[in-house]
């Protein structure tokens, strides 16, 4: 029988390839058998580093009904009422199977947005862990088995870096058609509403850069070669 963990905030990972680490949080039995993580029932629990100071007082309902706002694509799956109908998520190469796992990860993103990243691999390590860090709280309605944990911190980061390219691809083309024109300098004040106008203004400042559109050039030339 597969021994299944709710992996929650509190058990923040300190990742090196397939070594993992956890803290600050306690073990409990579950009542299908074997050790599962949980942070309600963690009375030590301590927020860990956020993505800035306002989100340390967010209360773990709000922010998991705030993730269940979201529309269209993005919409993921409710928190069960009942906490023992937590639900099985698995991994493929690195890949969640379940679709509504990339759609919360999606939704966590934009949520928690707050900088002028133009790359997932650009953020800061610490706003990585943040983002983590929340995603966790949101995954507090996932189970799996202790032994995937590794393997779901990989899974989200593939997702999380190829959603984050998603967005930055749907944002710039939104801008584009909302300004009606091709140059970057137009596409100021018809950022998305997730990212504020300061960052969006910076990030235009970095895709109108030679540097970007060589870049971009050569990677939409690669995709055409690969079909």
């Amino acid at each position: 029988m597969h021994e299944y963990k709710s992996i929650c905030l509190a058990c923040r990972t300190s990742p090196t390839r397939r070594g993992y680490t956890f803290g600050r949080a306690s073990l409990r039995k579950s009542t299908q058998g074997g050790d599962t993580r949980s942070i309600r029932e963690n009375n030590g629990y301590q927020e860990p580093n956020t993505l800035n100071d306002k989100l340390g007082d967010e209360h773990i309902d709000d922010v998991t009904r705030g993730s269940n706002k979201t529309r269209g694509p993005n919409r993921g799956i409710p928190m069960p009422t009942d906490r023992s109908h937590r639900i099985k998520i698995s991994i493929e190469s690195d890949t969640f199977v379940e679709a509504f796992v990339p759609h919360d990860i999606t939704a966590t993103m934009k949520a928690y947005f707050d900088g002028p990243y133009p790359t997932f691999r650009s953020m800061p390590q610490p706003i990585r862990d943040g983002l983590w860090d929340r995603l966790l709280i949101i995954f507090d309605k996932y189970v799996w088995p202790t032994a995937n944990t590794g393997n779901v911190y990989d899974a989200w980061k593939k997702t999380t870096n190829d959603r984050y390219k998603d967005m930055m691809n749907d944002a710039r083309n939104q801008a584009k058609y909302k300004s009606q024109s091709d140059s970057r300098v137009d596409w100021r004040r018809h950022g998305p509403p997730w990212i504020r106008s300061e960052h969006w203004d910076s990030l235009v400042n970095y895709w109108d850069t030679d540097k970007w559109k060589n870049n971009a050039k050569i990677s939409k030339e690669n995709r055409i070669a690969q079909g």
